[in-house]
Formats: C-alpha cells, sequence, structure tokens
C-alpha cells in the first residue's frame, strides 16, 4: 500500500479475468483528510487499476458496480474502471472498512481459481519521509473544517461534486 496523488494504493489485489484466470491488479482509494487528520471516506466509490474483476466462474461480480472503460490516468497508471460497492443505507466509517470491503469482494473469487492467492504481501513499507517547514503538511486538495464545498478532486470523475448525488446505479448495492 501507498499514498500516491492523496489516494492509497493497495497494490497486488488478486482478481479474476473474464476469462476466469488469475491476475493482480491496483485498488485507488481516494484518501479523505482534513489537515493532516484522515477523517472518515466521503466516497464510496474507488479506481481499479487492471482488467474489470469477475466471479471465479467469469461473469460480472454481483457485489460490484463497475464502470468499465472510464480511462483515467492516476499518477501515470491507467484506471480502467470505477468501481462502487456503498454500504446499504450508509457510507464506510473508516478507511479500513473501505479498504477491506473492496479487497475481499474483488480477491474472493481470485481465492476460489487458486487458493494461494492473496493480497497480504507481507511487505514492510517504505518509511514516509517528512516534510520539515512552513509548508510540512499532506496536499489532499479536499475541503477545509467549515467548508460547505469543495472542488471536484482530479482523479474524481466528472459527475463527481459537492452537490452531485452522482450516477445513477442499477445494483441495490449502490
Amino acid at each position: 500500500m501507498a499514498l500516491v496523488d492523496g489516494m492509497l494504493a493497495i497494490s497486488h489485489v488478486p482478481y479474476v479475468r473474464a476469462a476466469g484466470t488469475l491476475a493482480y491488479g491496483t485498488l485507488m482509494v481516494p484518501l479523505t483528510m482534513v489537515g493532516n487528520e484522515v477523517t472518515a471516506p466521503d466516497w464510496h466509490t474507488a479506481w481499479w487499476v487492471g482488467e474489470a474483476p469477475r466471479e471465479a466462474d467469469g461473469t460480472p461480480l454481483r457485489a460490484l458496480n463497475v464502470s468499465e472503460g472510464a480511462g483515467r490516468r492516476i499518477s501515470g497508471m491507467a484506471a480502467a474502471a470505477l468501481v462502487c460497492a456503498k454500504p446499504h443505507g450508509r457510507e464506510y466509517r473508516d478507511h479500513h472498512e473501505f479498504v477491506t470491503t473492496y479487497v475481499a469482494i474483488i480477491s474472493v473469487p481470485a481465492s476460489i481459481v487458486d487458493p494461494s492467492a492473496s493480497a497480504r504481501t507481507h511487505r514492510i513499507p517504505p518509511p514516509v519521509e517528512m516534510r520539515s517547514g512552513a509548508f510540512a503538511y499532506a496536499d489532499t486538495a479536499t475541503r477545509a473544517r467549515g467548508s460547505e464545498r469543495r472542488p471536484r478532486p482530479s482523479w474524481a470523475p466528472r459527475w463527481a461534486s459537492s452537490d452531485s448525488a452522482g450516477p445513477a446505479h442499477t445494483s441495490s448495492t449502490s
């Protein structure tokens, strides 16, 4: 996992391709911060780098809405799809719940194809370089405390804004 342009990049997430074969992709989750504090996520969508994840038999995932062909570039990576799995009647409580839910939805079918497939790499992340001085804070382009509106982050889909409900979804999981 790494922090890339204000997003958590969770790499090495196993998934099933349309052909029913195993592959590994990257989940890009917006990190919501106010100043230097991580706050509860205010989005329930994420970007997927890789082919659209599928069930073990190659059919579309039932628990995840996938908007293929999103074609966004995030720090040089081409995000193939915008993925959505909103908890019923609420938003995610924290980023841990957000990430673990998405990784489970995407990787469980992969573990059926190959029981050894896992997103857990047990790698030790590199140390974070701390900056000092007047500008020693994370620049996340998120709203300031008490702000009523915020600009749409560069990674967000075009429909995303502080006053938008988002695209219409056809599934009850969104």
